[in-house]
C-alpha cells in the first residue's frame, strides 16, 4: 500500500507481527504520512524467523513519512527504507528499536550453515537494523533509536541527514558486525549519541562507526567506547574510510576502544580532506595495540598523492595514553605534512582529563541480570530485585520487548521517578519476561535489560546459567561442532572473506553452529557441588534449528564418576524449531543421581545422527519443580 498525505497506519501496541511489512508513502511537507502504534503496552513488534533472507519492513521511495515506536527483530534486515529513484525527501524514524538483525556483511561470512549461499533480502545495502539508502534523497531524520545485536546497526545516506540521541550498543553479531555506516551525505550531523561496543568481528575490520564519503558532516557530543578486541582489524572509534571533505569531530569522547580512536584510511580511494578534530577526550584507547599504535592514526601505505591526500587540524583535545601508545601517528607524513596540531594536552589520569573537560556522561547501566521467582505480583517481584538501583535524577520506563505471546504482556511504559517507585501492574503469568529500562539524563540515554522468569508455585532454582553477558559462557565449553574457519574467494581479491566458527555467547543466547556433527555437545564446569536431591530437574530453554529430534543430558556425581548411558536421560526436542522452547528433564530417575553433582553434558544428537544447523540456548537451570 502507498499511504497518502495525512494517512496513518497504526499497529496495535503489545502485538507481534510475523510477516514483512511492505509500504510506501506520498506525504507532503505540511501533511506527513505516519506509521505508528496505538493503544497501551509495549511497542508493536515485527518479529521474523531468524533467517538471513527475512526482512521486517520494506519502505520503497517514500516522501514525508514518519515511522515511530516500533520494534523490529530476528531477521536479516530490520527497517529498510530504499530509494530507487532520486528526488524524494522527508523520512523521520524515531523511537524505534532494532535487535537481533543478523544480516549479510560479506557473502557467506556469517558462519551459519543453514544460511549458506543465501543472498539476503533485496533492497538497499546488505544489512542493517535501520537502513536508509539507495538513490540520493533529502531531509532524513533518525532520532531516539536503539540497535543491539545487529550486523550494521544502522546506515544512512542523503542530503540534510540529522541523527540525534542514538544508542547503538552490544552488536556482537557473529562474523558480520563491522560498524554502523554514514556515507554519501551532505550537510549532515550526528549528535548526542552513544556507541558502546557497536561492532564485533568482521573479516575486513570493524569500528565504532564508518564514515565516507561525507561532505560537510559534523559529529558532535558523542561517545565511542568499549569497542572490543575480536581479532579483527581496526576495532576503534571513528573510521574515515574514504573521500569526502569538510568534516568536523567536536566535543566527543573516545574511551577504552581496542583500536585507534580515530583513523583516516583511504587504501584504494582518496582520503578524506579537511578534517577538524576539536575539543575531544581521548581516554586510554588502542588497548589491543592496533593501528599506529596511536589514538589518532593516518594511513600511509602508498606514495600515490591522489590517494594519500588527507589534511586537517587536531586542536584543543585532551588525552590519557596507555603505555606504548602515541597520541598521533601519520604514516604518510613524508607525503602529506598537511595535518596541523595545536593546544592538545596530555593528562596523567582519566580523572584529571574529566576534571579538565567535564562533559556530560551517559547514564551508567548494568549488563546481565536474571531473576527467578515463583511469585506473581509485580510489586513483590520488584521488591526482591534489590540490585536494580537507579539515580534519582534519571527518569526511566520499562517495557517487555521480546516475548512472543500477547498473553505475556504487562502494562508497559510506566514512568517512574527515582530508584524504585514502580506502580503495580497486576499479576504476571508463568513465563519468561525480558524487561528493558531506559535511563535518560536529557542529553544521553541508555538502556538496561534484565529478565524475570516467573515459575510455577513451589519451583526452586538452585543453579542457573543465563548467558546474558556477551562472550561469557559461564563455565560451559562446547565440542565436536564440526565447524571450521572457512575462506571464500571473490571476483576481486580484496573482497575475499572468511567465516569463523560460531560458538559464542551473544545477544542473550549461547549460539552454536554445527555442521555434519554427530557428537556436538556442551560441557559444564567441573565440581558443580550441587546436592542431587535438591535439584532433580534440569530445564533448558533453546531454539533447536537442527534436524535433531532427540537430545541427551548426561552427568557425573561424586559416586557416579563415569560418562555412560546409565547416567543419562534422553529427551524429545522440536526439530528445525522457529521458536525458543522450554524443555524440563527429570534426572532423579537415574540410579546414579545421588550425592553431589560434579558435571553436566548436553548432546545435541542423542543417537549420534549427524546434524547441521544452529542451537541457541537462552538459559539452563537445575532445581526442583512441584510434583
Amino acid at each position: 500500500k502507498t499511504l497518502q498525505a495525512g494517512e496513518r497506519l497504526l499497529l496495535k501496541s503489545g502485538s507481534v507481527f510475523r510477516e514483512e511489512l511492505q509500504i510506501s508513502a506520498k506525504g507532503t511537507a505540511d501533511n506527513w504520512a505516519v506509521i505508528d502504534s496505538y493503544g497501551e503496552g509495549c511497542r508493536p513488534i515485527i518479529r521474523r524467523n531468524r533467517d538471513i533472507d527475512d526482512r521486517c519492513m520494506y519502505v520503497l521511495n517514500p516522501d514525508y513519512l514518519v515511522i515511530r515506536d516500533l520494534i523490529v527483530c530476528n531477521a536479516g534486515k530490520g527497517i529498510d527504507v530504499s530509494y530507487q529513484q532520486s528526488g524524494h525527501r522527508g523520512i523521520l524514524i524515531e523511537r524505534c528499536l532494532a535487535h537481533h538483525i543478523e544480516g549479510l556483511y560479506r557473502f557467506n561470512a556469517h558462519g551459519i550453515p543453514e544460511w549458506r549461499d543465501k543472498k539476503g533480502a533485496p533492497g538497499s545495502g546488505n544489512a542493517g537494523g535501520i537502513s536508509v539508502g539507495g538513490y540520493s534523497m533529502s531531509d532524513v531524520i533518525l532520532r531516539d533509536c536503539e540497535m543491539y545485536q545487529c550486523s550494521v546497526a544502522f546506515r544512512t545516506t542523503g542530503d540534510n541527514v540529522f541523527m540525534d540521541r542514538i544508542f547503538c550498543h552490544d552488536n556482537y553479531a557473529h562474523n558480520t558486525s563491522p560498524h554502523p555506516v554514514v556515507s554519501m551525505t551532505t550537510r549532515s550531523i550526528l549528535q548526542n549519541s552513544v556507541f558502546d561496543s557497536s561492532g564485533w568481528n568482521a573479516s575486513a575490520g570493524t569500528m565504532g562507526i564508518m564514515l565516507g564519503p561525507n561532505y560537510g558532516f559534523i559529529v558532535r557530543n558523542c561517545y565511542f567506547i568499549n569497542q572490543p578486541d575480536s581479532n579483527s582489524s581496526d576495532e576503534g572509534g571513528i573510521d574515515f574510510e574514504c573521500d569526502g571533505e569538510n568534516n568536523l569531530i567536536d566535543h566527543c569522547t573516545f574511551r577504552n576502544n581496542a583500536g585507534a580512536a580515530i583513523e583516516v584510511l583511504g587504501l584504494r580511494t582518496p582520503q578524506t580532506r579537511n578534517v577538524a578534530i576539536r575539543n575531544c577526550r581521548f581516554d586510554k584507547n588502542n588497548t589491543a595495540t592496533k593501528l599506529g599504535p596511536s589514538e589518532i592514526f593516518v594511513w600511509g601505505g602508498t606514495t600515490d598523492r591522489s590517494i594519500v591526500c588527507s589534511n586537517g587540524v587536531i586542536e584543543n583535545n585532551g588525552y590519557v595514553l596507555r603505555d606504548g601508545i602515541e597520541f598521533y601517528v601519520n604514516k604518510a607524513a613524508s607525503t602529506i605534512p598537511d595535518w596541523k596540531l595545536a593546544n592538545n594536552t596530555q593528562h596523567a589520569t582519566s580523572e584529571e582529563l574529566n576534571k579538565a573537560m567535564p562533559y556530560t556522561e551517559p547514564p551508567e547501566r548494568f549488563i546481565g541480570y536474571e531473576f527467578w521467582t515463583d511469585k506473581r505480583d509485580f510489586d513483590d517481584i520488584w521488591a526482591e530485585c534489590d540490585t536494580l538501583k537507579f539515580g534519582a535524577s534519571v527518569k526511566s520506563y520499562y517495557e517487555n520487548p521480546e516475548n512472543t505471546e500477547v498473553r505475556n504482556w504487562i502494562q508497559s511504559f510506566v514512568q517512574i521517578e527515582g530508584p524504585a517507585n514502580m506502580s503495580s501492574t497486576g499479576k504476571l503469568r508463568v513465563g519468561d519476561y525480558r524487561f528493558q529500562f531506559v535511563l535518560d539524563n536529557e542529553v544521553f540515554w541508555t538502556t538496561t535489560r534484565f529478565a524475570v522468569h516467573v515459575l510455577p508455585k513451589g519451583t526452586v532454582v538452585k543453579k542457573a546459567w543465563c548467558f546474558d553477558k556477551n562472550l561469557d559462557k559461564e563455565g560451559w565449553t562446547d565440542g565436536d561442532l564440526g565447524t571450521v574457519k572457512e575462506y571464500f574467494k571473490a571476483d576481486k581479491p580484496e573482497w575475499g572473506t572468511f567465516a569463523n566458527p560460531v560458538n559464542l555467547v551473544c545477544g542473550d543466547y549461547y549460539v552454536m553452529a554445527v555442521k555434519d556433527a554427530k557428537n556436538a555437545h556442551i560441557l559444564s564446569a567441573e565440581e558443580l557441588g550441587l546436592k542431587c536431591d535438591e535439584c532433580p530437574v534440569l530445564s533448558i530453554r533453546m531454539q533447536n534449528h537442527t534436524p535433531s529430534k532427540r537430545m541427551k543430558v548426561s552427568f557425573t556425581t561424586d559416586s557416579a564418576t563415569e560418562w555412560n548411558d546409565a547416567n543419562a536421560v534422553e529427551f524429545n526436542v522440536v526439530p528445525t524449531d522457529e521458536e525458543d522452547t522450554l524443555y524440563q528433564i527429570r534426572l532423579d530417575g537415574c540410579a546414579g543421581w545421588k550425592g553431589t553433582v560434579r558435571q553436566l553434558r548436553i548432546d545435541f544428537s542423542a543417537d549420534e545422527t549427524p546434524i547441521t544447523g544452529t542451537v541457541r540456548i537462552d538459559y539452563i537451570w537445575l532445581g526442583s519443580t512441584p510434583k
